[in-house]
């Protein structure tokens, strides 16, 4: 292939006669603006070559910008409507004439309509008629009518129609042309374009030069297993080009280039290195970035969509550590803890209950929420109402707002541009549509649908050693060698063009429209390609996202089998990379020996008191018990809709206790069913969510614990009913009790029994309550991983545990169990099918698994072994849920 990198392309003989057939007052005019740009690098090479001190500049322009400095020179009374009007215009027409069918009447559906009608216009298709009109063609049809009139009637005229005003204009002598023209690369003219060149042919000389078709020859093709490894093998084989030829006659063409680009720009980036400036960049990817999906962009909108339906702290937290808001600098670290309140609360708490929140958990940081001393609660007021404005004082109150919170700080090159575009969009929306009142909504609606529809680019160089760029941007260039990229059967041909709102015939008039057109279109671009460069290079996926993919119809066979393994066999392209070089050094770097010393541990001083749900933790994995209750680390809690488990947890325990606490009286009585504790109950309910009384979730909490007829607390009283004929008594309710110690722990505890019942005969009875599931038999008695019923038990028996009026309860036997109240079918008063027997016979037990949990826990040793005595897949189940898991040692285990 070396031997034959100084070859010239057909393209680039049709090049050279380009430029060879001008002279001066000639104008030549291309398709593309990088095509005209490259023909005025090669003429300007070719002065140089032959030692021309000065020369007459080569005329050539793109048929857009000569379009549109000819209306500039026009200094007519119509003028080309802006977007901005365009979409005004439409949005208020089809609020008087909606669709037929059920489309939402948004701004999104005003651009579809402008682009059908564009591209009607261009292809000299009347919008007003059709020949099969269904009521959704036929509606388009009035709506365009009724466009059409109103730009009249602005003397406006809509930007596709602009090649048929120049032509009319030319024809009426307006418009002075040059002696000649010459029409590069116009292989598939609009035509509202051939109308063009037809008047230009009848006033002037006028030569076309179509573009040259090949057949292919040199050419190579490689499939890669997906697309990931054929961006890697793209990325070394172009540094291999890069060190065999020239800057700039490496070109890269890619018909789905959005779907490459981010990725291509992550792996050259790391092969051949981040620009300095933008004349020393190595390559130029062509496609812009729609400004919407810019850092910036995103930054500059979340005032606005405080007002809408997206979660309020994810938006509060957002702004506060946005690097774009300079006000918040120098707190931003300390501000992030308030965070960590906040997930605390429900996702559809106000901005108010945020800042309650942070007043009571974090008050010190409060006034660091106030940029400069003003209030963000009241510079944010303006953009949760919802009365409507003028978008002149939509922009007024967003420019203040930036100066109060120091909007933007910028960081480089890509900011400064997207700063300049979004500066450039407020000032159009100011200047089409300033008097126009609307509410916040529709103002972020219009500005989003500004901002997605501008398109920027980081200054590029075409100059640089390599470029990237899609399927029309490539016509007429010529290059040494060229890459294909993405050469399956839905790339090239592409899919038809989605036009809605037309016709069968008027699709089959359109360039794209149906699949004959698009692979028309396709094949002759090909052709196109094989002669730009000398050497071509295909390659493509075997698949994508699982779906396997066939090559272009235009390249059927053959193809090479291609892969990349940088880790096995890395390349010399691939040792520039940074990341692989350092992982390589370290893999190949030799490790000390291991000495006594590395298994050595620390003891860990523990704290003075533990509860017993900090006791239950230890008891299922060591690691998450050193993690969260010895030093005090816990996973950052994710928002969650609805209710909190421990929320609905805390308010069940507070009920039932209210309930048993207030009806114990009579129960002495002898009296009591459902009709006599109902009030009681409601009572309870209400006292216990007063505070959340108006809160939706809350609400329907209620009516599941209520019912109509029969609800969760009516299901638990009617067990309840049945515990208290067996002759069981509720003696008390949250007893508090502390000091309890086991001989070889290091702590003593804590704790609070949710209930305590007594019988003559069968002594007493801790029930712990459970609003979710509640361990069983083997939990509890064998795998001692729930350590609350034998620590209740064990405080009872030392005597710690004290009821006034009852000073021998160590006296009576001892049982325990769980009241579950997950739902009406999950709801229990589980004893687990034990006696007071078994239950001292645990207690022995139990000491001693904690006497041998203390020793290892001493000793430093908090393995991530959670319950070891469990069958794997309970043990799977555990870590399953720990938020801990990305810590820990078992973070790789493969979870079933």
């Amino acid at each position: 292939m070396k031997n034959k990198k100084n070859r010239s392309s057909t393209t680039d003989e049709w090049q050279q006669k380009l430029v060879d057939a001008w002279q001066p007052g000639t104008l030549i005019l291309t398709s593309g603006g990088r095509l005209a740009r490259q023909l005025i690098h090669r003429y300007r090479l070719q002065q140089i070559e032959k030692n021309n001190e000065s020369w007459q500049t080569l005329k050539v322009r793109s048929l857009n910008g000569w379009l549109n400095q000819c209306w500039q020179d026009l200094w007519g009374d119509e003028a080309p409507a802006s977007s901005w009007l365009r979409l005004h215009l439409w949005q208020e027409i089809l609020r008087n004439d909606p669709p037929p069918a059920e489309l939402p009447l948004d701004l999104p559906l005003c651009q579809t309509l402008d682009q059908i009608y564009g591209v009607l216009i261009r292809h000299r298709l009347d919008p007003r008629q059709a020949q099969y009109p269904s009521p959704l063609i036929s509606w388009r049809q009035h709506v365009c009518g009724e466009f059409i009139a109103t730009l009249r009637d602005a003397n406006r005229y809509h930007p596709a129609e602009l090649p048929l005003k120049i032509a009319e204009a030319i024809n009426l002598g307006r418009l002075s042309l040059p002696e000649s023209l010459i029409l590069a690369a116009f292989e598939a003219p609009a035509p509202v374009e051939e109308q063009l060149f037809s008047v230009l042919s009848q006033k002037a000389d006028v030569a076309v030069f179509p573009l040259p078709r090949e057949q292919p020859g040199n050419v190579q093709a490689f499939t890669l297993p997906d697309q990931k490894q054929e961006i890697l093998h793209l990325g070394q084989e172009l540094l291999r080009s890069c060190q065999e030829l020239r800057p700039g006659s490496i070109g890269v063409v890619v018909p789905n280039l959005d779907l490459y680009a981010p990725a291509l720009r992550r792996i050259l980036n790391s092969l051949m290195g981040q620009r300095s400036t933008p004349h020393e960049e190595s390559f130029n990817i062509t496609l812009g970035t729609p400004l919407l999906e810019h850092p910036l962009a995103q930054a500059a909108l979340i005032p606005f969509k405080l007002v809408g339906d997206e979660e309020k702290r994810h938006l509060l937290i957002e702004l506060l550590l946005s690097p774009y808001y300079g006000a918040w600098a120098g707190h931003r670290r300390q501000l992030a803890r308030l965070d960590r309140h906040w997930r605390e609360m429900i996702p559809e708490a106000d901005l108010d209950s945020l800042y309650g929140k942070a007043y009571g958990r974090e008050p010190k940081l409060v006034p660091h929420l106030s940029p400069g001393g003003t209030d963000l609660l009241k510079l944010l007021a303006p953009f949760q109402r919802h009365s409507s404005i003028s978008v002149a004082k939509w922009i007024e109150i967003l420019n203040k707002l930036w100066m109060v919170v120091q909007f933007p700080v910028l960081a480089d090159e890509s900011d400064r541009v997207a700063y300049n575009h979004l500066k450039s969009t407020l000032t159009s929306m100011v200047a089409d549509l300033g008097s126009l009142s609307m509410d916040s909504h529709t103002f972020l609606a219009w500005l989003r649908q500004a901002l997605s529809g501008e398109v920027f680019q980081v200054e590029g160089s075409e100059d640089a050693g390599v470029q990237i760029m899609g399927l029309i941007e490539s016509r007429g260039l010529t290059f040494q060698r060229l890459f294909l990229v993405g050469m399956t059967s839905t790339a090239l041909p592409q899919p038809v063009r989605p036009l809605p709102f037309l016709d069968f015939e008027e699709r089959r008039k359109v360039l794209g429209g149906t699949l004959r057109s698009q692979y028309e279109f396709a094949y002759g671009a090909f052709q196109h390609l094989m002669a730009s460069a000398p050497q071509i290079i295909l390659t493509r996926p075997e698949e994508m996202e699982g779906e396997p993919l066939s090559p272009t119809p235009f390249w059927p066979t053959p193809w090479n089998s291609a892969s990349v393994d940088f880790w096995t066999v890395p390349n010399a392209a691939w040792s520039r990379a940074g990341w692989l070089s350092s992982a390589w050094k370290g893999l190949i770097t030799p490790r000390p020996e291991e000495t006594a010393a590395d298994h050595l541990t620390t003891p860990i001083s523990f704290p003075k008191s533990l509860s017993v749900s900090s006791l239950a933790v230890a008891f299922k994995c060591p690691f998450r018990f050193l993690i969260q209750e010895v030093l005090g680390l816990k996973p950052l809690a994710e928002p969650e809709g609805g209710i909190r488990p421990e929320n609905r947890g805390l308010s069940m325990h507070q009920v039932l206790a209210c309930i048993t606490r207030n009806l114990r009286p009579r129960l002495q009585e002898g009296k009591l069913d459902w009709e006599l504790a109902f009030p009681s109950v409601q009572q309870c309910i209400d006292t216990v969510h007063e505070q959340m009384a108006a809160i939706p979730n809350w609400q329907v909490e209620r009516r599941r614990w209520l019912g109509k007829e029969y609800g969760l607390l009516k299901s638990w009283f009617q067990e309840e009913l049945e515990h208290l004929k067996a002759g069981w008594r509720w003696l008390a309710e949250e007893i508090p009790f502390e000091g309890l110690t086991v001989e070889g722990w290091p702590t003593r505890f804590n704790g609070r029994i949710d209930r305590i019942d007594f019988h003559p005969e069968l002594g007493l009875l801790c029930w712990d309550y459970k609003s979710g599931s509640s361990p069983n038999f083997l939990e509890v008695f064998s795998h001692l991983s729930e350590p609350q019923l034998p620590a209740y038990l064990l405080a009872i028996l030392q005597g710690i545990v004290k009821l006034p009026g009852h000073s021998r309860l160590h006296e009576y036997p001892l049982q325990a169990g769980y009241i579950t109240l997950k739902s009406e079918k999950e709801l229990k008063l589980d004893r687990l099918r034990a006696d007071a027997e078994q239950w001292q016979g645990l207690l022995g037990v139990w000491q001693k698994r904690l006497l041998e949990l203390g020793q290892q826990l001493q000793q430093g040793h908090f393995h991530a072994e959670p319950v070891p005595s469990a069958q794997p897949r309970e043990r799977e189940r555990l870590c399953s849920y720990c938020g801990l898991l990305t810590v820990c040692d078992r973070k790789n285990l493969k979870l079933s």
